[in-house]
């Protein structure tokens, strides 16, 4: 999820050359900060809502809803946002 979230809120694209694997967690400042907001109590929370069925490829995909109860966080973050094609 916090791969999509850079990819698709702020069109980066994962480097599949640089190791570890998941270093996007900390490379990609949104994301660092999606990291944190998520830790920190009121700030931010990632629910679950359900499961949807790809019809394309058949495979299982979790959807999410991202509940931001920061403001100022939130201004921040979409101040910064440029969204992909997706």
């Amino acid at each position: 999820m916090l791969k999509e979230y850079g990819e698709e809120l702020f069109s980066f694209e994962l480097d599949p050359d640089v190791r570890p694997p998941d270093y996007f967690l900390s490379a990609w400042g949104p994301v660092a900060e999606l990291r944190a907001a998520l830790n920190s109590p009121r700030r931010a929370r990632l629910l679950p809502t359900g499961l949807a069925l790809n019809l394309i490829n058949l495979r299982w995909e979790i959807c999410t809803l991202l509940l931001v109860d920061d403001d100022v966080w939130w201004r921040k973050q979409a101040a910064a946002m440029k969204v992909n094609w997706e």
